[in-house]
């Protein structure tokens, strides 16, 4: 359990972006003590290799510690061997989460936390989706457009990281998503098609 100042200190933290799910919850509660506790970095790098241990042999080993029916001391041990090398706020993280019976929501917790880390070091992350790859000509100009955009995406000090996805599914045009869905422009032709059947039912 945290000390009286740890917890004082963790209050007086700010988190770069408000997330309200019961994981996020988590994630922030983690972000505010890791950096309260001058162990940010080396926290999030043990989250990683949490993340890593969780998603070897298939995913194994989550399927086990996310048995509702496992007692206190069978998930202490699962900790145990998650957190060998993990930091103080990682473990006593990890203890708390397997006292409330709570372990499987911990790779949706470590995604949220990768969300305050990039809130965090100021990355903005946009994924571009299209049927085919599109030309790096394209990509520099939805680039200029997002930075110089005047709600701010990025902010002068953060840092733009742009990604091309295909997905047949769009048809034509593109899908702009920021940062897992923070916004999104839909300028796809499957989403004009979806408006135009919309239309056409409400006329009939």
């Amino acid at each position: 359990m945290f000390s009286v100042t740890a917890k004082r200190f963790q209050s007086a933290v700010k988190a770069p972006i408000q997330l309200f799910n019961l994981e996020g919850i988590y994630a922030t509660s983690l972000y505010k003590s890791a950096v309260s506790l001058k162990q940010y970095e080396q926290s999030y790098k043990s989250l990683e290799s949490i993340k890593d241990i969780l998603s070897k042999d298939n995913g194994k080993l989550l399927q086990l510690i996310s048995n509702p029916t496992l007692n206190t001391e069978e998930r202490v041990s699962f900790v145990n061997i998650l957190d060998k090398s993990a930091t103080a706020p990682v473990k006593n993280f990890l203890s708390i989460l397997a006292e409330n019976n709570r372990l499987s929501l911990l790779p949706s917790i470590i995604a949220d936390f990768e969300k305050l880390n990039l809130a965090h070091n100021n990355i903005v992350n946009c994924k571009v989706y299209s049927v085919e790859p599109l030309p790096s000509k394209i990509l520099k100009r939805i680039e200029k457009a997002i930075q110089t955009s005047k709600k701010d995406i990025v902010k002068p000090n953060g840092k733009l990281v742009l990604e091309n996805e295909i997905r047949p599914e769009v048809l034509g045009g593109l899908i702009l998503e920021v940062n897992d869905g923070e916004k999104i422009v839909d300028l796809s032709i499957a989403s004009r098609v979806t408006k135009l059947n919309n239309v056409l039912n409400e006329s009939i």
